[in-house]
Parts: structure tokens; C-alpha cells; sequence
């Protein structure tokens, strides 16, 4: 079923009953070039409606588990996207990874033979790291020093066709740029998955509240007006987020 996209129709608009995440989901701050927008944090059901404009609604694989504030996923139990990979992109999510675990959060990458797109926590580590296909199979890697992703972090990557990456934490105030300024190239493995990587490994549970995702790569301005914006949702619903 075809799902609408509610959040900027206007004032005095009457909704029903049942059906829309939290109100603090609404008024998403922008939407040119939004092709995933994802809320976990008011169910399972509610969690796969994609409220990006005429953006397909999520799968669920396996049986994730409904937390505080979101979903608790891994490789066997997480979110397939409809959404391709692209050459310029953002991608925006706040979640949260126990150090013990080697968690992947977002992503489609297989390793060094489909590097893609990925957003993931290493086994022991309280940082998140992001890779990145760039042209001739080869891949950057971007560890988000000073995050804390083990108390819950709202992350964001600006990935451009050409040029280095740069990374964000909201809760920390911190970004970096990231990564070789090779260009992109399309090399991961299918489409998105949200909570998973098909690749081996990184197959512990992580927790995730909220998912942005565009085919632009957004100004510093924009990100951190959307971070802003999954840290707020991410509040509102009770997940927990490093102070």
C-alpha cells in the first residue's frame, strides 16, 4: 500500500486517530532529494513507512525486536530497504551500539569485494566507523573519533561524487572530513539494508531510532538541521542518546 507523505501539508490539518510516528517526527527540515525517511521508535509496524514523497515502504527480515525508542536488529533480524545505492549521498541515523558487539547499522557492503555504503561499530570499539566505495573496487574507511556510539549517537555522512567524505556526531558536536578524495563509484551489493550489511560479520544486535537517506550530498548547514531533528524524535520516544 502506497503511503503518503504527511509532514509539510500545510496548518490546521486534521489527522486520524492512528497511522503517523510521533509528532516530533513532523516537519522533516529537508526534503529535496530525501528518498528514505525511516521511524523506528513508535513500533515495528509504524517503523517500515518510508515518509519520504513517493518513497517504498521498508521489508522486515526475520523478527526485530521493538526497545525504547526503536528497533533492535542484526544480521538475521533488520530492515530491507528500497532504496539503491547512489554517487552522491547523506545519510543521517541515530542509534546506539553496546561495545561489546560489532554491530552494523546501515548499509550495503560486503567488504573489500562490494566496499558500497556502510555505517557500523567494531567489536570493543565506542566509536562508529563508515566506509565507502570509491572508483577501481576500492573503499575509504572513516572511524568518527570522540563518538560514543556506545551511548547512542546521531551520525550523519555527506558523501560526494567526487571529493572526501566528511562525518558528524550531533551529541558530541564533532565532524571530520574522511577518507581519500578519490571518486565514487557504485559497488556495494544491492540495495540498503537498515540495522544489517550483507557482508560477514558485524552481526551483534544494535539499537536505531531513525534514518535519513538522500541521493545529494547536503551542506553542513543542512545536516545539521536534520541531525537536529533525529535527536529530537530520538528524545521524544525515549531512546537513549549520549548527553
Amino acid at each position: 500500500m502506497a503511503t503518503s507523505n504527511v509532514f509539510n501539508i500545510g496548518n490546521d490539518v486534521v489527522l486520524p486517530g492512528s497511522g503517523y510516528p510521533s509528532l516530533a517526527a513532523f516537519t522533516i527540515p529537508v526534503t529535496a532529494g530525501l528518498v528514505g525517511a525511516f521511524f523506528l521508535g513508535d513500533g515495528l509496524a509504524m517503523a517500515t513507512k518510508n515518509w519520504a514523497a513517493g518513497g517504498a515502504d521498508a521489508s522486515v527480515v526475520g523478527a526485530p525486536v521493538e526497545v525504547a525508542g526503536g528497533l533492535q536488529m542484526d544480521s538475521a533480524n533488520h530492515l530491507e530497504l528500497p532504496i539503491p545505492e547512489s554517487l552522491n549521498a547523506t545519510v543521517v541515523l541515530c542509534a546506539r551500539v553496546p561495545q561489546a558487539n560489532g554491530a552494523a547499522l546501515f548499509g550495503n557492503s560486503t567488504g573489500a569485494a562490494n566496499p558500497g555504503l556502510a555505517v557500523y561499530a567494531g567489536a570493543a570499539a565506542s566509536n562508529a566507523s563508515f566506509v565507502v566505495g570509491k572508483a577501481g573496487n576500492t573503499r575509504t574507511f572513516a572511524p568518527l573519533t570522540g563518538n560514543d556510539i556506545a551511548n547512542g549517537s546521531t551520525l550523519a555522512i555527506r558523501v560526494p561524487a567526487t571529493g572526501a567524505c566528511k562525518t558528524y556526531d550531533y551529541e558530541a558536536g564533532l565532524s571530520e572530513v574522511a577518507g581519500n578524495a578519490d571518486a565514487r563509484e557504485l559497488n556495494g551489493l544491492g540495495n540498503y539494508r537498515l540495522g544489517a550489511i550483507p557482508g560477514a560479520g558485524f552481526n551483534e544486535p544494535g539499537f536505531v531510532n531513525s534514518l535519513f537517506v538522500f541521493n545529494q550530498a547536503k551542506s553542513d548547514t543542512q545536516i545539521a538541521a536534520l541531525m537536529k531533528h533525529l535527536h529530537d524524535y530520538a528524545v521524544s520516544v525515549g531512546f537513549a542518546v549520549a548527553a
